[in-house]
């Protein structure tokens, strides 16, 4: 009886603890981007109230989620930042078209055009899909004060534009310089979604792999001669 009790009662050990900490965070903005723990916009996005102590609720909560020490978690977060920004700077501030997606969301950056476009990924729950669209709005906000600081200091914006349609938020800034300081105004908002760095090497190389096995088995008409001689 006792036996059956056990097999019968149900386990999360199954369950991914950094999705458990993603779903359970409180802060939209930080759900959307596929953070574990607000980063300090509060209600910015949909989250909550946003005081000190509940700040500090929150990070607790998702460090026991995690289930890593609040010190480790502190060097492995700093060391991730690190990677981060240099990822940054080698994508989002380069002119390499940039394709990637991190969170709810769907990313293309494209310096030398000027066009940087947010979507929310498909297939996503109403709740989510709804979270998604509130970051967007958050994103049409924060360019909409960009544009306002330009503005004031003298700087002509013609031709700059965020539109916002549906699940989709283009943003088109023209000039590199200002593109590169709208990406800078994301990041120091930590509204920048930047993916896991070692997570892309992983998908490069996962993807690099798949292509050799594709060549092997579909060799081309020149190596198939090659081979005959």
């Amino acid at each position: 009886m006792a036996d059956k009790t056990k097999s019968s009662k149900p386990t999360n050990s199954n369950k991914d603890p950094i999705k458990a900490a993603i779903d359970s965070n409180p802060c939209g903005s930080c759900r959307a981007m596929g953070l574990p723990s607000c980063k300090g916009h509060g209600a910015g996005g949909g989250g909550g109230g946003g005081g000190s102590d509940s700040e500090e609720k929150k990070e607790k909560t998702s460090a026991k989620v995690i289930g890593a020490p609040s010190q480790t978690a502190f060097a492995s977060t700093t060391e991730l930042d690190k990677a981060k920004t240099m990822w940054v700077q080698s994508q989002l501030l380069s002119n390499v078209t940039s394709n990637y997606e991190v969170g709810l969301l769907l990313i293309e950056s494209d310096r030398l055009r000027g066009n940087l476009t947010f979507k929310v990924k498909p297939g996503l729950s109403k709740v989510e899909e709804e979270i998604s669209r509130q970051f967007l709005k958050t994103i049409k906000t924060e360019f909409d004060e960009f544009i306002n600081q330009l503005t004031e200091k003298g700087v002509s914006t013609t031709n700059f534009s965020a539109t916002l349609k549906d699940n989709e938020l283009s943003v088109h800034i023209p000039n590199p310089k200002y593109y590169d300081k709208f990406i800078k105004h994301l990041e120091n908002k930590n509204l920048l979604p930047v993916p896991n760095p070692e997570r892309e090497e992983k998908k490069e190389a996962i993807r690099s792999a798949r292509e050799d096995k594709r060549q092997a088995f579909n060799p081309t008409p020149l190596s198939t001669r090659h081979e005959k001689k």
